[in-house]
């Protein structure tokens, strides 16, 4: 059962937060980590898309767009990448993104947070982490490749291709 949220509301405190990270600095990121906002955010609603009604998922997109950038914010400090991947957050986003890859291309292509996600991912393969956390780091890229995402990206981008070659070949008469 998929418990009633008032996107209304979330949406609203997301952007208050939003707003406050953009006129403040790494000290409101640090109080994040300590807070523990980050995993309660990624639990409890970017989680949530897998067991979504149909009729919710762009009140929940709205949502989750909003999550994603706040995720990139917080992943600006070195610190809190390392953080995101010594604690296995960037899973559920990995999920997230299968998820969405998953999709059919016309609702694929109308999913608005798709580029923040997708670049707060391979902001974390591009991260050059602690030796400690070097397994943990292996592990998430094991599981895009488990995942097929490298080969569902491929398969968006053919698609794509073709329809702006089929475009081209319609304006040109």
């Amino acid at each position: 059962m998929f418990p009633e949220i008032r996107f209304d509301t979330v949406e609203a405190i997301l952007n208050d937060v939003l707003k406050v990270l953009e006129k403040r600095g790494a000290g409101d990121l640090h109080l994040m980590r300590k807070l523990k906002f980050v995993p309660i955010m990624v639990d409890s609603i970017c989680k949530r898309i897998s067991t979504c009604p149909k009729g919710k998922l762009s009140n929940l997109a709205k949502v989750i767009s909003l999550c994603i950038k706040i995720l990139a914010k917080f992943c600006s400090i070195r610190e809190n990448r390392n953080y995101m991947i010594q604690t296995n957050r960037l899973m559920p986003l990995i999920d997230l993104l299968s998820w969405c890859l998953n999709r059919q291309t016309e609702l694929f292509f109308g999913i608005e947070f798709m580029p923040g996600l997708f670049q707060t991912i391979t902001t974390h393969l591009k991260h050059r982490v602690p030796y400690e956390c070097q397994m943990l780091k292996e592990h998430m890229t094991d599981l895009l490749i488990s995942s097929s995402i490298p080969a569902k990206l491929k398969n968006k981008l053919a698609i794509v291709k073709s329809l702006q070659s089929n475009e081209n070949e319609d304006s040109l008469g």
